[in-house]
């Protein structure tokens, strides 16, 4: 199965800030800049086939996926709520910096069952991209599947198909407005 991975453009927040699952949007600029570097990527990655398109529901992921979609002549997208974000609960909105010593403490020394703000789980996450996976396996094989997300899913999607490691996958930045081709 061929995907292609793609996180949002950059949002328009401060540095630093836990957003998760706040809905917040990229500015106009960067939102168009990030339709055309996407775009020209996907044409040569695509080469004319069409693709099932994929989106999370919070805004700066739909809204860049239809925009995409239709610019490139493809079907609208078909929103998920497996590939939102990591939802940070009572961190949402908060620049990491005030986010209690001790607290991201405990997140370090259990990083994949403690749920950070009291929602989520890294552990969480990955069943979330697990089930999305198990259900596009179960479709039709031979299409390509574009999937517009967050960086916490394509880093559970790149750590399960083995590109990253666990260590790797903390410091790994998933680029903006850019194509990851994956083939599972």
């Amino acid at each position: 199965m061929k995907l292609i991975l793609l996180r949002h453009p950059k949002i328009n927040a401060a540095e630093g800030l836990c957003y998760g699952q706040t809905d917040c949007l990229p500015d106009e600029d960067t939102f168009s800049a990030s339709i055309g570097l996407a775009f020209g990527a996907l044409q040569g990655l695509l080469k004319g086939r069409t693709a099932q398109w994929y989106s999370s529901p919070l805004l700066r992921c739909a809204n860049f996926s239809q925009t995409l979609a239709s610019k490139m002549s493809a079907a609208t997208p078909i929103i998920s709520t497996r590939l939102l974000e990591m939802n940070f609960g009572s961190w949402e909105n908060l620049a990491w910096s005030d986010i209690e010593r001790t607290q991201l403490d405990a997140w370090a020394q259990d990083p994949w069952h403690f749920k950070p703000g009291g929602s989520e789980s890294v552990s969480d996450l990955m069943e979330r991209w697990l089930a999305f996976k198990h259900d596009l396996e179960l479709q039709p094989q031979g299409g390509v599947t574009v999937v517009v997300t967050h960086a916490g899913i394509v880093r559970m999607a790149l750590l399960n198909a083995k590109i990253i490691s666990e260590q790797d996958m903390w410091t790994y930045s998933v680029p903006y407005a850019t194509p990851i081709d994956l083939t599972l």
